[in-house]
């Protein structure tokens, strides 16, 4: 997958975000939700370790957002309750 190559490369998390951020969502297009919340789960933990959080509020909020609608679509209404 391209995120996990550009993860690993010096100053690729904005790509891997950007990949990751399109694959997360074609799941969800595509009823994969499961897949879709892996995908998104994993954004999530690469803003969580962004030192600047205020600057990937927004994206984060957009995020949390996707991933509590992959979770109502997979059938999961209890961790969809709980997503920040």
């Amino acid at each position: 997958m391209l995120a996990e190559h550009w993860m690993q490369l010096p100053g690729g998390v904005e790509h891997a975000l950007k990949y990751l951020d399109e694959s997360g969502r074609c799941c969800l297009d595509t009823n994969m939700h499961h897949e879709a919340i892996q995908f998104f789960r994993k954004i999530l933990k690469l803003y969580e370790a962004e030192p600047d959080a205020a600057a990937t509020l927004v994206p984060r909020a957009r995020v949390y957002h996707e991933l509590a609608e992959a979770y109502l679509a997979d059938g999961r209404v209890k961790p969809a309750k709980e997503v920040p």
